[in-house]
């Protein structure tokens, strides 16, 4: 009760709502008179169109903040965050390209592993970027994660999940669809673009916060129409990171196990 007296005193500090309580106001008060039996049909009737009226201002004024917003800060700047990653398996089903873009992608590849092998071998074109096991930018990875790790656990995760790939790569009708680089630099953010070329493209993008829970750290989706200036903008960072990955080599170091 104490916070929403807090709430009534602010909105009419701003003059914000005052529609809504004028509207609750008068339904209670023909209620209770309604109760006694005070008021007649013809009362009744006039004040319920009295509440439709101010209930339907109260739906144009939100609509004027809502039209206010968009055009302060412009439709190429709409970002549709989210506080839970989606699921993607629909997107991977349209999908003609899928680029992935990670530290180390365990569970986008563990989870996905039987759709991926099922679009490759459809003719969908896969790019994935990883960090590089062997760089020097590895140094800094464990000890920016949350939950504790140490280095080498850090690069066994990501040969895990490129032994996983090059399986694949083996397994698949079209490997020349897969094509799996590394590269020796702290990622800031992981992506997943899906037909990043095509008007129904979208891109979904998850950072990598300093020493915290990955689901807890903000993620967000673009839309090449509602957001087409960031949507160009992490299409040229994919581009930029590839072209300065290199394709992984397997050694015998790194076999397929």
């Amino acid at each position: 009760m104490i916070e929403f007296l807090k709430r009534l005193g602010e909105d009419l500090r701003r003059g914000e709502n005052l529609e809504l309580y004028v509207t609750v106001v008068i339904a209670l008060v023909l209620a209770v008179l309604n109760v006694l039996g005070i008021a007649s049909p013809d009362l009744l009737a006039s004040a319920t169109l009295a509440t439709l009226a101010l209930l339907a201002v109260g739906l144009l004024v939100n609509r004027r903040r809502m039209e206010a917003l968009v055009q302060a800060h412009g439709p190429g700047n709409a970002i549709l965050f989210s506080e839970e990653w989606p699921d993607l398996r629909p997107e991977f089903e349209r999908a003609r390209e899928i680029y992935l873009v990670g530290i180390n992608l365990v569970r986008t590849t563990m989870n996905n592993y039987v759709l991926f092998e099922h679009k490759l071998n459809q003719g969908c074109h896969l790019r994935v970027l990883l960090m590089d096991p062997d760089g020097d930018s590895m140094n800094l990875v464990h000890s920016r994660t949350y939950a504790p790790s140490t280095h080498e656990e850090a690069k066994a995760s990501i040969r895990g999940t490129i032994r996983t790939w090059m399986k694949l790569l083996h397994a698949v009708s079209s490997p020349q669809n897969l094509e799996l680089r590394v590269l020796d630099y702290v990622l800031p953010f992981g992506l997943v673009l899906v037909d990043p070329g095509l008007p129904s493209g979208r891109i979904f993008v998850e950072t990598y916060a300093y020493r915290t829970p990955l689901d807890d750290a903000p993620k967000f989706q673009l839309d090449v129409v509602i957001s087409p200036n960031w949507y160009l903008y992490f299409c040229n960072q994919f581009d930029v990171l590839w072209s300065q990955a290199h394709p992984w080599q397997e050694t015998e170091d790194s076999p397929i196990q």
